[in-house]
């Protein structure tokens, strides 16, 4: 087993026609697409699920018509369908 660590990811939306709502959410959504390509990239496919990566934080700033996001979290392998949910963490015991 190995120690899974915290990985951030960056991303940002510009227009100067949409709202700073809309900007925002879309930056938020690039940033946290950004981040399961990351993941998968470093520990596989079945790590890289937003929604049950723990320790999530997201914050977001705008700047001259952009909005910035940069999200971090703790990749937790799981298995989320139609089923329910699972939660399983690898730990740093070698």
């Amino acid at each position: 087993q190995h120690y899974i660590r915290r990985v951030e990811a960056r991303a940002s939306y510009a227009s100067d026609y949409l709202p700073g709502s809309v900007k925002e959410w879309r930056a938020r959504r690039s940033a946290i697409d950004a981040w399961k390509s990351k993941v998968a990239n470093i520990y596989g496919e079945s790590y890289a699920h937003w929604r049950m990566a723990t320790e999530k934080q997201v914050d977001c700033d705008g700047a001259a018509g952009s909005v910035y996001c940069t999200v971090s979290a703790r990749p937790a392998r799981g298995w989320s369908g139609w089923g329910g949910y699972g939660r399983y963490r690898e730990s740093r015991n070698d």
